[in-house]
């Protein structure tokens, strides 16, 4: 029951933080942001995530959700992204989170990667 309730929690959890992340005039009703997070769960339900790897995509659609609305990736999410993927990296020997924690630097650094990088990017680094 636990278990349910975590994995209910944390997609909504992930729409709140990326809602939250936005400025007043990007927010909007946000009718259009809950179907990810509803599919994000059916996902995790589906696949049996763990917890640690819900938790990552919760944050990490946080970060589509921003992307979507202001076309914006905001530096929060990055920073909560990179203490789980450097779990995941190091106990589940997660590439994806491992090649996620060396492009942070990179786009945080680069005026040209953070305008390259778009929300096309970010759909495709979550299905990966």
């Amino acid at each position: 029951m636990m278990s349910f309730i975590l994995r209910l929690g944390c997609p909504f959890l992930g729409a709140f933080l990326g809602h939250w992340f936005l400025r007043p005039e990007e927010k909007g009703l946000g009718k259009d942001v809950i179907g990810y997070p509803v599919l994000l769960f059916l996902v995790a339900m589906v696949f049996d995530f763990e917890l640690k790897v819900l938790l990552f995509a919760s944050i990490f659609l946080s970060g589509v959700i921003t992307d979507g609305r202001s076309g914006r990736i905001y530096h929060g999410t990055l920073y909560l992204l990179l203490p789980l993927s450097l779990v995941l990296f190091y106990e589940e020997s997660s590439y994806i989170s491992g090649l996620f924690m060396c492009l942070v630097p990179l786009y945080k650094r680069s005026k040209k990667c953070q305008f390259y990088i778009g929300e096309g990017d970010v759909y495709v680094l979550l299905f990966l």
